[in-house]
């Protein structure tokens, strides 16, 4: 063989030598590598999970994420008795133009831009107003009371506005409207702590707005509503829940309702709850047949009834009919109560409307003022 063909030979061999051992090279260290990254996954799984920082179970109660609402809702540990499957006999829903009720609408969730900042509270951290009054004590609808001077006998107007601490932009508006208005919170808004001190702070009066059933069981009145029928402990549970959202309100009205309100054993159960904590309540009339204000009075529990929906039709010349209906009323009687929402329509006309009215010579109080005065005309 020559030697050209030799060395050429050997050059080949070497080449291929280099090359399987390379490749057996890398297989072991590639096997090692391997080994090592399963023993990390193996020792990995092996260690326990940390302990998530999340509240720990209120006795009696469990949560659940609801697909409606963005609060945590509460419901009884045990299940409750569930709603009938019929309306009472007797019962109908509320005819329009009966007491101008308003339709049981539930509010629009507001956007996550409108959240955007303000997380909801913590119901389980949520403050609970005292549950009961000292002998010694003003009762809570005294105490917190929005104090009115100059009042005089002047016509007296409170403006009531629902569904607060939804949407939040429009609840911040509202809170800057001239003081003193009533201004009912939603039990389920979002930052109720915060929004109802600084209502306060502006000089306004507080309210729990309540969800109550209504007659349409197809209407939605939000998480941790007071149905008829329920057992005591089921209902006193979701009353504490309600009045456990926030401080310094001077009592309850209710959101929807038109089922529940017209309910006199059930309604007998939320004013003994009232009664116990000295609040006030505000029925807001959303059914003709309403026997709130009765059975407030049996209790002896201080209440008032709205008496015009401002914002039915929510538009702007709807919204200045009703409030001169609510003018002709006060000048008519000596005070007079509307109850409308924070629709943009309704914060506009309420910023042009109330300084005309005082120019006028009506006097804004807050709704613990309209309760004075029914319980002085009465009595």
């Amino acid at each position: 063989m020559r030697p050209e063909r030799t060395q050429r030979l050997w050059l080949v061999l070497g080449a291929a030598g280099l090359f399987f051992s390379g490749s057996l090279i890398g297989s072991v260290i590639g096997t090692q590598i391997a080994r090592q990254d399963f023993d990390a996954r193996l020792a990995a799984l092996e260690r326990p999970a940390p302990a998530r920082a999340t509240p720990g179970p209120t006795p009696g109660i469990w949560r659940r994420e609801p697909s409606k609402h963005a609060l945590t809702v509460f419901l009884p540990a045990r299940p409750g008795v569930s709603e009938p499957d019929a309306a009472p006999p007797g019962s109908r829903a509320p005819q329009r133009g009966e007491l101008e009720s308003a339709p049981e609408t539930v509010p629009k969730r507001p956007s996550a831009a409108a959240r955007a900042g303000a997380p909801p509270d913590d119901p389980i951290e949520a403050p609970t107003q005292q549950a009961h009054v000292s002998p010694v004590q003003e009762p809570a609808w005294q105490r917190y009371a929005v104090k009115v001077s100059g009042a005089g006998e002047r016509p007296a107007i409170a403006i009531v506005l629902d569904d607060l601490a939804l949407n939040l932009p429009n609840t911040r508006k509202v809170i800057t409207l001239p003081a003193p208005l009533s201004l009912a919170f939603m039990t389920y808004g979002y930052d109720l702590r915060r929004l109802t001190r600084r209502a306060r702070d502006a000089g306004h009066e507080l309210l729990v707005h309540m969800p109550m059933e209504p007659q349409d069981r197809s209407t939605d009145p939000g998480p941790n509503v007071l149905v008829t029928g329920m057992s005591d402990a089921d209902l006193a549970q979701r009353v504490a829940w309600g009045l456990g959202r926030f401080e310094g309100f001077v009592g309850v009205n209710n959101h929807m309702g038109s089922r529940f309100t017209a309910s006199a054993p059930d309604m007998a159960r939320v004013m003994e709850a009232l009664k116990r904590r000295g609040l006030l309540f505000l029925d807001s009339q959303t059914i003709s047949g309403s026997v709130g204000g009765q059975v407030a009075a049996a209790h002896g529990v201080p209440f008032a009834r709205r008496d015009i929906f401002i914002d039915n039709t929510p538009e702007p010349e709807e919204i200045r009919t009703q409030l001169a209906k609510l003018e002709r009323l006060a000048s008519r009687r000596g005070y007079a109560v509307g109850i409308g929402h924070p629709y943009n329509e309704t914060i506009e006309a309420l910023e042009a409307w109330i300084p005309d009215a005082k120019a006028r010579g009506f006097v804004f109080v807050p709704i613990s003022n309209i309760v004075a005065r029914a319980a002085k005309a009465s009595g």
